[in-house]
This record gives structure tokens, sequence and C-alpha cells, in this order.
């Protein structure tokens, strides 16, 4: 499979074409082309059918996603499809599972949206707002996700280990999520990371959809 470029509005390819052309062109040869970008704000999507990319989750109980910025997407081109995603938290496990399931991976990127970076108050904030049943929950368990690993939350169980299995089942913040705005790698910050509520495309026009092969050894 080749890395593949939608574009959607009549400025879309003006606004994203140059970064999407040396993104496939420089895919997995370890090459960093000089680009400039800015009033972008990107987020990879992943689906089987056609329309589990019309939003920035397909996932109808997911409301509350995480963006990426400019700077974080410069980053990317030269990698391979599994460095890009191991770069956003994706483990191995979880990729194998995905491509097992026939899941396919793009790169969508939007008009810069308001967002806050994804630091556990923020987080805990807009699913709040997204979740009005959990709110409550979601206050009281803070302290504890500000000051606990993800394994001794779910160790000590309780409210807090309630809480943070929502989240990871909900918005699919993974045990590498820690709250602090950056995305992990590999146990080591890489990319700042932003929350904002989850929208359909089509309300974020223009923009681009880069779909690109990941390949595990």
């Amino acid at each position: 499979m080749t890395v593949r470029v939608w574009y959607s509005g009549p400025e879309a390819e003006a606004a994203y074409g140059l970064y999407a052309e040396a993104f496939a062109s420089h895919f997995g040869r370890g090459e960093r082309p000089p680009l400039t970008l800015h009033g972008v704000c990107g987020r990879v999507l992943r689906g089987v059918d056609e329309h589990d990319f019309a939003s920035l989750s397909s996932d109808p109980l997911r409301r509350v996603v995480l963006l990426l910025d400019a700077a974080a997407l410069l980053d990317l081109p030269g990698r391979t499809g599994a460095e890009v995603l191991a770069r956003i938290g994706y483990t191995p496990a979880e990729m194998r599972a995905f491509l097992t399931q026939g899941v396919r991976f793009r790169l969508a990127l939007v008009p810069e949206v308001q967002a806050e970076p994804a630091t556990w108050a923020n987080v805990l904030s807009a699913a709040a707002i997204a979740y009005p049943q959990w709110a409550q929950r979601l206050a009281a368990a803070r302290p504890t996700l500000e000051a606990l690993p993800y394994s001794e939350i779910m160790r000590r169980g309780g409210l807090p280990a309630e809480v943070r299995a929502f989240l990871e089942q909900v918005l699919h913040l993974n045990p590498l999520f820690a709250g602090d705005g950056f995305t992990r790698c590999n146990e080591r910050t890489t990319y700042a990371e932003y929350v904002c509520l989850n929208r359909p495309l089509s309300a974020l026009t223009p923009w681009c959809q880069i779909e690109f092969p990941v390949t595990l050894p």
C-alpha cells in the first residue's frame, strides 16, 4: 500500500499540499524535509470503512479527543507508519491488534482549533462537559490521577481506578497517558498534545487526510 492523500474544501490543497506531498515522498526514508506549517493541527484517525474517517473520532461514545500541533506534525515526515503511531503513544501490541482487525490509519490535517494542553486538569474538565453524569466522580478522582501512575491507581482500586478505567475505555487514554500534556514513546515524552471536543470533519473544512501503511516486524 502506498501513501494516499485526500483534500476537502477549495483551499485545502493550498493549505496542506506541500506538507502532504513531503509526507508521501519521504515516507519511511528517515529524512526530514524542510517544511513550515502554521495555523494547522492534526490527529491520526483509524478505521475500517470510509465513514470511520468522517470525524476526529469515529467512536460514537468518544466525545473528547487529543490533537497534535504544527510542531509535532513537522516531525512526522520521513518516519514509517509504525514510527508515527509509536510517537503518539501506540504500543506494538495495540498496533498488531488493530492491523489484525483490518484497521487503516490516516493523518488528518485541519485548521487550528481551540484546544487546551492535555493535562489532567484540562482533560477532566473537557470530560466533565462531555459526560456530565461523570462530573462529580471525575473531580473527586483528580488528585489521585495527578499524583499516581496508572499501575498504582489500578492496584489501589476504588473510585480513582473506576474513573481511570472509564477514561481508558471511552477516551482511549491508555496506560502511557500521564496527563502532563505530552505523548510518550518508550517512556519518554515526545510531542505536545491538546484536548478538544470531538466533531465531524465537515465542521473543520478545509481538511486533508493522508492514509499511510503500517507494517510490523
